[in-house]
């Protein structure tokens, strides 16, 4: 009998550990183990093939219910899949189609992270056709949701994007956004709004606020601006000391701003914006009494820094010409000298001058001329006047190693006891970075009265220089001949009567002496103004073409 129920009892054992021998061990500690926890990488495979074919509806099997408890595990696991079907890694064959799918399928259940992929993908064109508006809409879905790197994209978007009307006030708002949801970027975009007063009021203090934010977090162009700021008494009170530090570090990081800083600035110590000019040189103070536009009634405003290249268009009943605007062609027509004058970003600290000659004619609507600065190559101007303000066509400046394009100019004629004067604010845009740059003012005193007219023009210092054109009246060819009392760099430019640009030459080197060059311009019948200028330098005259 005892026999009989020993054998029970062990057969009783054997069923009940084959029936729950998989059952997890509660530990001693009384926690509970992850159930969904797998242990090697073929159960991780497996849990995320299941979840793919339930994802997508495949082979039978249910979609999943984002309301079940094996949800969240299985959501992971697609996105790990989808990852490295992106990488092409962990045994994953690079798929971006297949991961695009995941990711947009994943984006409508509601997974935020899932939907910044999906528009990230979008956006670059990878395993689907690229298009801006969706994402967009991705972006905006998972910035609703409170993912900080999609409101960031966003900011980006409103600034950058080929698709989106520009709309600066949207780009800053979403910078704000990402940055109060805590992504880290973020303050460092609103920053630099803020320092340059992008899309928003122009504040150094609130600027330096969110540098410190991202510099905390090693973000190098952070630790630069603000250390540029230290330097320069930009919203805190000025410590050199800090300034170098910051700057120093974030060189040390490999930031190339702050290893050309590093290399061009040669006495921190001493350094502010207003020292240096932007090729580096030291600049020389110049007299509060012996500015130019201190001498002339304007007042200078800052340039909202809002602009972006496009190509303007002019409606009808907007258009201004000349004469109605500056009373007569005469008043606008000759030679003009004096300085562009550029402010930091709040528009009241002068940080550089530069020595400028503009020769100007004037024909109905149109403004014809050549914008020259000491120590750069003359460019030709071509402007239309509308409601008083001169839109520039395709002219570009040189400053601070940056292409910088003329958008606008509104300027102001005026007449007093020292003589006659174009005044007024320059609009400028930086191409690379697709910005506004800093204010820049013109102040410009005329020396002769009409460009077409003047002969021979030269430096006041040097008078032997000199230009003659023969023969005049010419045929196919022209020779130009120079008299110059030192070496210069000069460019030759020929206008029709009309003002319009149709020749121009390439720079060249000149030593001091007689010169004499042949061109062959290909003109047809008529009267030409020659211009030759550089350096300084300024020879125009007359010339009929037979």
């Amino acid at each position: 009998m005892k026999t009989i129920y020993t054998i029970f009892i062990v057969a009783l054992l054997t069923v009940l550990c084959t029936q729950y021998g998989d059952a997890q061990p509660k530990p001693a500690d009384g926690s509970m183990t992850n159930p969904y926890k797998t242990d090697s990488k073929e159960e991780q495979k497996a849990l995320e093939r299941k979840a793919y074919r339930k994802l997508l509806g495949m082979y039978g099997e249910n979609v999943s219910n984002p309301y079940k408890t094996d949800w969240a595990k299985e959501q992971k696991a697609l996105k790990v899949k989808a990852r490295r079907m992106l990488r092409g890694s962990h045994g994953e064959k690079l798929n971006n189609r297949e991961a695009h799918k995941i990711f947009v399928a994943l984006a409508g259940k509601g997974d935020a992270d899932a939907m910044l992929q999906a528009g990230m993908m979008y956006k670059q064109g990878m395993g689907c056709q690229k298009s801006e508006k969706e994402a967009y809409r991705y972006f905006r879905l998972a910035a609703e949701k409170g993912n900080g790197k999609a409101a960031f994209n966003l900011g980006l978007m409103w600034k950058y994007s080929d698709s989106l009307k520009v709309d600066l006030e949207a780009s800053t708002k979403w910078f704000q956004k990402s940055a109060e949801l805590g992504y880290k970027d973020a303050h460092y975009a609103v920053g630099y709004t803020y320092y340059k007063g992008i899309g928003i009021k122009q504040d150094y203090t609130k600027a330096v606020e969110h540098l410190q934010l991202a510099a905390d977090n090693k973000h190098a162009p952070a630790m630069f601006l603000l250390g540029f700021c230290y330097l320069n008494g930009y919203g805190v009170e000025r410590d050199a000391e800090k300034g170098k530090r910051l700057i120093k570090k974030t060189a040390d990081m490999g930031y190339d701003r702050a290893i050309d800083f590093m290399a061009t600035v040669k006495d921190p110590d001493n350094y502010t914006e207003a020292s240096v000019h932007f090729d580096g040189t030291l600049r020389t103070p110049v007299r509060q009494d012996q500015r130019l536009e201190r001498r002339v009634p304007v007042q200078h405003t800052v340039v909202e820094n809002n602009i972006r290249p496009q190509r303007t268009t002019f409606t009808k009943g907007t258009e201004k010409d000349v004469a109605s605007s500056y009373g007569d062609n005469e008043k606008i027509e000759g030679i003009w000298k004096g300085k562009r004058i550029t402010y930091d970003w709040s528009g009241k600290k002068v940080v550089d001058e530069r020595e400028v000659t503009l020769i100007l004619n004037a024909r109905e609507d149109k403004l014809y001329g050549i914008w020259s600065e000491i120590g750069h190559s003359a460019i030709t101007l071509k402007a239309k006047l509308a409601d008083s303000v001169w839109v520039f066509e395709n002219m570009n400046l040189y400053m601070d190693k940056r292409d910088l394009g003329m958008q606008n100019g509104k300027f102001k004629w005026e007449k007093n006891e020292d003589g006659e004067f174009l005044i007024g604010n320059l609009q400028l845009y930086v191409h690379e970075i697709k910005e506004a740059a800093k204010p820049n003012m013109v102040a410009l005193k005329k020396e002769i009265n009409s460009a077409s007219t003047a002969t021979a023009t030269g430096n006041e210092e040097t008078p032997q220089n000199a230009l003659s054109v023969y023969p005049n009246p010419f045929g196919d060819e022209l020779k130009i001949e120079l008299v110059l009392h030192a070496p210069c760099k000069l460019r030759t430019f020929i206008y029709s009567s009309t003002g319009i640009p149709v020749y121009s030459g390439a720079e060249k080197e000149y030593v001091a002496g007689k010169h004499t060059e042949t061109i062959y311009p290909n003109l047809s019948q008529g009267g030409y103004l020659v211009i030759v200028s550089g350096d300084g330098l300024y020879f125009t005259t007359w010339a009929v073409k037979l």
